[in-house]
């Protein structure tokens, strides 16, 4: 259940961000307020996860995950430049993503 948790507060956490940037500098108060509680709901979950799982493959699964689905919707969403070493770039984060998972005793 703890990765369902760690899984759920990543994609809600991209939401937020997704939102924040349509938020205008919070000056439009739809997207203010689902950023701010996507933030929040990604905040609790996580901590559900770090009951039970190790910080370190938390937080980079989290923050990892996070920016390659980041990078992905920059580019879908508001047609970001992208570019052979973004794309690199980002297969890099994902990889150590997976190797610090993996060495971690996170899969316990």
């Amino acid at each position: 259940m703890s990765w369902t948790y760690l899984f759920a507060a990543t994609l809600f956490d991209v939401i937020a961000t997704v939102y924040m940037k349509q938020s205008d500098g919070f000056s439009k108060l739809f997207p203010t307020f689902i950023a701010i509680t996507t933030f929040g709901a990604s905040i609790f979950l996580l901590a559900l996860a770090l009951q039970k799982l190790e910080v370190i493959p938390v937080y980079v699964v989290w923050v990892g995950f996070g920016t390659a689905l980041i990078t992905i919707l920059g580019i879908l969403i508001y047609q970001e430049a992208i570019s052979p070493l973004k794309l690199i770039s980002v297969a890099f984060i994902v990889a150590g993503v997976i190797g610090v998972s993996l060495s971690s005793n996170a899969l316990n």
